[in-house]
């Protein structure tokens, strides 16, 4: 199988680890909702080996995610979850910020 790619992820993941960075200080879970090709979640969990990151998306993504988390071999790397979302459940979101680029975000 080859795996997928997504040019957003090198685009931006180093000021993306930069942030992260700055906001986990701890040992603990993170999860990562819209994980797509799972690129972002291997290159962050190798960066941040004291932070549990659990993949998660649409079931028709999860062949690919399972393909980059068996090939990464990472004890920190989990997934995916499948999220469902109800009709009493308030509107999803997903961080989208990696996938634009980042003169985007700037004034």
């Amino acid at each position: 199988m080859n795996l997928a790619h997504s040019s957003a992820l090198e685009d931006n993941k180093a000021l993306i680890l930069e942030i992260l960075k700055k906001h986990i200080t701890s040992e603990g879970r993170l999860l990562e909702i819209g994980s797509g090709t799972a690129e972002q979640a291997v290159y962050f969990a190798k960066q941040l080996p004291k932070t549990h990151w659990v993949t998660s998306d649409i079931e028709d993504k999860h062949p690919a995610i399972t393909a980059q988390l068996k090939k990464a071999r990472l004890a920190n790397l989990h997934g995916p979850e499948l999220l469902r979302v109800g009709e009493d459940d308030l509107y999803p979101f997903r961080c989208v910020i990696h996938e634009s680029k980042h003169e985007t975000s700037e004034g």
